[in-house]
């Protein structure tokens, strides 16, 4: 019975370890593909010696065991240093350490006859089932434990791994540290003699635990798709959010910045289910996903493109990682592009018309008259040109704010505006916020001058924090039937201006992560309020 089982786990580790040399890469698989043929021909020893029948065959079962138990320890410490990313640790003084105990492992039980180092004497035992009753040499109980040392420096490696692996890799960390830990625990308490009928292999069965537990972490969690340290010290440095799919599109892995910008993903399941919007047709056969995706993040919305590459992973699957890059700024570049061609294309068309209109008109008639409609046009256009350069600087996302303090940059603009007798009030004394100064400065700058232009030259404004920063007037107001088009590119009420002044404010409110809107004021005016704002210590 007990034969019968160990042969059983020897043939079903011998097939693991085929199909690992069939699908993993890498050097750790190499070298766990070894452990796992050390672990082969230990359980079949082990079996063997159950069976055997005379001392000398069950000497040459115990030798033989004694071996690859040994080597089987010293080469999953080399596995684990592979499969966590510590191959530096294998300097040469190391693999020359790591030989020569691997010789001693080898040399020490294959003379034992003669020397008489693993073992003095042997004799066989046939109750419960057939074994020996050894008195261990003197390198028996060095060689055991420090090669137990090894393989559990190993087993703690591994779990380290697991207690910093995101989701994404845990299962197979984890199921594989506990199928070590077993074997190692079964030996330590038959050499101790800790469990019932000490004299029964025990160690055996727990090699075969580590087999099938490597099974299973190999079809739930792909044990050898990639390295995990791989995984922790590659793409997780990386920025961009990244999606690793499997089969049927679903999900083996992802890195920290998907899960901050997507939210909690489960591995396992499609991500087409998780995040609707990825997919670009609704074919369930072939599934095409989006070349841009739009996802609201902390707020605000992010436009990202998803860029597609195909994973060989080994002969038997392929994989696909889908690789998010934020292009938000880029696209806020281009609707610039747009905006600058479209004003040189409408806006300035014109006035440029106007101009070379009277110009031609004045050259035919002498009217010099004609000559000034012609400078009131290109003076038109140079504060077009003006504000359009401004517009295309404010969109660029601020880098690094500063705590500056609300009256003195409201002040400062209120100085450099054209004001006249309008009054300005700062109702939070002593506050500051964090901002790029000079940035601030022009929204200010922009929105008194709206409020002259609207409100007259003796209006009121006031400026402060509540539920966030606040500019107000007391002008004739906006219709709110007008509200939601006041920040579109070149809007304006005024035939002599540009309509790009709340453009430019909404822009440097952008740069800076904030939201713009416009209610009605205390006295009936304009009231812009700014939401996103942070204060600063003062």
């Amino acid at each position: 019975m007990v034969a019968g089982v160990l042969a059983a786990l020897a043939v079903l580790t011998a097939g693991i370890a085929l199909w690992v040399r069939d699908i993993g890469r890498g050097r750790a698989a190499t070298v766990f593909i070894a452990v796992l043929c050390l672990n082969t021909v230990w359980l079949l020893a082990a079996a063997a010696s159950v069976l055997a029948a005379s001392v000398e065959m069950l000497t040459a079962m115990l030798t033989v065991r004694g071996i690859t138990s040994a080597l089987s320890g010293t080469l999953f410490f080399v596995f684990s240093l592979y499969y966590t990313g510590r191959a530096h640790w294998l300097t040469p003084t190391v693999r020359g350490a790591l030989a020569l105990l691997m010789a001693v492992c080898v040399l020490a039980p294959a003379t034992n006859p003669w020397t008489g180092l693993t073992a003095r004497d042997i004799d066989i035992v046939t109750e419960p089932v057939v074994h020996a009753e050894v008195v261990f040499g003197p390198l028996s109980l060095p060689i055991f434990l420090v090669t137990t040392l090894l393989a559990l420096v190993g087993v703690a490696l591994i779990v380290n791994l697991f207690l910093r692996s995101r989701r994404a890799t845990r299962g197979q960390t984890e199921l594989l540290g506990f199928a070590v830990a077993v074997p190692i625990v079964l030996t330590s308490g038959q050499v101790l003699g800790l469990l019932p009928h000490p004299m029964i292999p025990y160690a055996p069965f727990g090699i075969g635990l580590l087999s099938v537990c490597t099974a299973v972490a190999m079809f739930r969690n792909q044990l050898f798709v990639a390295d995990p340290v791989a995984r922790s010290s590659v793409v997780e440095q990386i920025s961009d959010p990244i999606v690793v799919l499997g089969g049927q599109c679903a999900v083996i892995d992802y890195n920290a910045a998907a899960d901050r910008v997507f939210g909690p993903i489960t591995v396992g399941d499609p991500l087409d289910e998780q995040l609707p919007a990825i997919l670009a047709t609704e074919d369930a056969v072939d599934r095409q996903y989006a070349t841009e995706l739009s996802v609201d993040t902390d707020g605000s919305e992010r436009v990202y493109s998803v860029d597609q590459t195909e994973l060989d992973i080994n002969s038997a699957q392929r994989a696909k990682a889908l690789v998010f890059r934020d292009i938000t700024d880029r696209k806020q570049y281009e609707r610039q592009l747009e905006q600058i061609a479209s004003t040189i294309s409408h806006d300035l068309r014109n006035p440029l018309s106007v101009a070379t209109g009277n110009v031609e008109l004045a050259h035919e008639s002498g009217d010099t008259d004609r000559l000034d409609t012609a400078r009131e046009s290109l003076e038109r256009m140079d504060r077009i040109i003006t504000d359009v350069l401004e517009l295309s600087r404010e969109g660029i996302g601020v880098v690094g704010p500063e705590a500056v303090s609300l009256e003195e940059l409201a002040v400062r603009a209120w100085e450099t505006t054209e004001t006249h007798s309008a009054e300005l009030h700062i109702e939070s004394d002593g506050a500051r916020i964090e901002a790029d100064p000079e940035r601030v400065r022009r929204l200010f700058e922009n929105l008194f001058r709206n409020a002259v232009e609207h409100g007259g030259p003796d209006v009121t404004v006031w400026v402060g924090i509540e539920d966030g920063l606040y500019v107000e007037d007391d002008g004739p107001g906006i219709p709110e039937s007008e509200r939601g088009q006041i920040f579109e590119h070149g809007y304006t009420t005024e035939r002599d201006n540009t309509g790009f002044g709340l453009d430019i404010v909404d822009s440097i409110a952008a740069a800076h992560g904030w939201t713009v809107s416009v209610e009605d004021g205390r006295e009936g005016g304009a009231k812009f309020v700014f939401e996103g704002v942070e204060s600063a210590a003062e």
